[in-house]
């Protein structure tokens, strides 16, 4: 599976496959270089319910 990047001016493209030996080995690939500065992060913190 290919994704892109969610900076619409970026060509960054990630690949995510499964090993064919063993499924539970992950691989990601990104090709290319990013042209934009990393995103600031956002925390959720859940609020307990009343």
């Amino acid at each position: 599976n290919y994704y892109r990047c969610s900076d619409s001016n970026c060509k960054v493209k990630k690949r995510v496959e499964r090993d064919a030996l063993d499924k539970g080995i992950v691989i990601t690939t990104y090709e290319g270089r990013h042209n934009h500065q990393c995103p600031s992060l956002v925390y959720y913190i859940e609020q307990p319910s009343v």
